[in-house]
């Protein structure tokens, strides 16, 4: 079986690590125990972080909370992308969307992330293949 879930994390900051908000988060994707997951709702502070840091606050945020969450987001850095984080923006405002996925069951095919939808658009995807690796139902198999 494959579990997949999409989470609204209500405007996830990096300020928040270790707090009782950001803990409750982890403990909901935990609970929930998922192969791959869609987050949403990572924020930086606009008012207070420059814009040409956004970027890495945001990547900053979405690995420290997959970590929390065991869980990752991460694959190769490359020149176009270079915050090896699995993430999605518009470019005017500094608010963000991830997948992040459980390693023992999901790996992704290299060369597959995609972000789409900006600079324009107000909200954002991405795409990005997985294998996927399981073995009898019910029982989860490491790659």
């Amino acid at each position: 079986m494959l579990t997949i879930g999409n989470y609204n994390a209500y405007k996830l900051r990096l300020d928040a690590l270790g707090t009782d908000a950001w803990n409750a988060r982890v403990a909901a994707v935990r609970e929930l125990a998922p192969d791959l997951l869609g987050l949403q709702e990572v924020v930086v502070d606009e008012s207070v972080t420059p814009h040409d840091q956004w970027d890495d606050q945001a990547a900053e945020t979405i690995a420290a909370f997959a970590a929390d969450c065991g869980l990752n987001a991460a694959f190769p850095a490359t020149r176009g992308r270079p915050h090896g984080v699995a993430m999605a923006a518009n470019a005017h405002r500094a608010w963000y969307t991830a997948i992040l996925w459980n390693p023992d069951t999901v790996s992704f095919v290299p060369g597959s992330y995609r972000p789409l939808g900006s600079p324009d658009t107000s909200r954002y995807a991405f795409r990005r293949v997985h294998e996927i690796h399981l073995g009898h139902p019910g029982e989860r198999q490491a790659t």
